[in-house]
């Protein structure tokens, strides 16, 4: 008699295996979750830190221009020097470039703010003309005009990034916050309410009225609110262009790997005879 000839299970792959498997997916992608944030906000960080130093320095002008004129650069000032009668208009880039025309400053640099402006120019430093200081996207500071060092320190005078739609501010710029400098020198970075409002420690917002604020009970005048050259249309984004980052693929690309090798398995697993033991 022949011996008895045993026919081998398929041999089939054990939990672990899928354990591990999962597990280091899981750890690959909590490590890349965990440091994207860090990669996206670096650069939203760094364009809120250029527009603050642009403000402080902005700043020292005005301290100066005030020193002469008595106030900030205002439609009363352009009418005292022959100098500066061309920069007043509807814009922050017309007041502002009195300060390039009455030669307290000789670079546009320092006017610059992302998300001030519906252009995506920065200062070529080219100011020959009227039409050529500041032009669009040169300047993205608001700018309020007809103020000067003697009112309350509070009082906000350069406002980034706001695009044009009454007191609000571009959410996606700096990541929820806005630059606002200070009748004092200081530079505030707010945070937005779900209106875009930059909020005040107190609880109220930037240019609310009432009493215990710079505005007081007559509140703010709207008309002396400048913005930047020139105002935009702005809808928060639901996807934002700067989620695409090496970190933020990868963790895709693993996914989607682990994601068809898992069921690439699964589908071979069905397609398998169970075959039984022959005698």
């Amino acid at each position: 008699m022949e011996p008895h000839q045993q026919t081998a299970a398929p041999h089939s792959e054990p939990v672990d295996f899928w354990l591990k498997v999962v597990l280091v997916g899981i750890l690959v992608i909590g490590g890349v979750l965990v440091f994207t944030p860090v990669v996206m906000k670096s650069p939203k960080k760094a364009d809120m830190t250029t527009s603050t130093s642009n403000a402080k320095q902005i700043f020292l002008l005005m301290v100066e221009f005030d020193d002469d004129f008595g106030e900030f650069p205002s439609d009363a000032t352009a009418n005292k020097v022959p100098a500066l009668a061309a920069y007043r208009g509807k814009y922050s880039n017309d007041y502002l470039g009195q300060f390039i025309a009455g030669g307290y400053v000789q670079s546009e640099e320092i006017f610059y703010a992302k998300g001030g402006s519906s252009s995506g120019k920065k200062p070529d430093n080219v100011y020959d003309t009227k039409d050529r200081t500041l032009s669009e996207g040169e300047c993205g500071f608001a700018y309020i005009k007809g103020l000067s060092t003697s009112e309350k320190s509070g009082t906000p005078v350069l406002l980034a990034p706001m695009y044009g739609d009454g007191y609000k501010f571009n959410s996606d710029i700096y990541h929820g916050k806005c630059v606002v400098l200070r009748i004092d020198g200081s530079v505030q970075t707010l945070r937005l309410n779900e209106d875009r409002h930059a909020k005040l420690p107190t609880g109220k917002t930037l240019f609310e009225g009432g009493e215990k604020t710079v505005w007081g009970k007559a509140g703010f005048d709207y008309k002396n609110l400048c913005y930047a050259k020139y105002p935009y249309n702005f809808t928060p984004a639901i996807f934002k262009k700067e989620w695409i980052t090496p970190p933020t693929v990868a963790a895709g690309l693993i996914i989607l790997a682990l994601i068809c090798y898992i069921v690439s398995k699964v589908r071979g697993r069905k397609k398998k005879p169970n075959l039984a033991h022959e005698a």
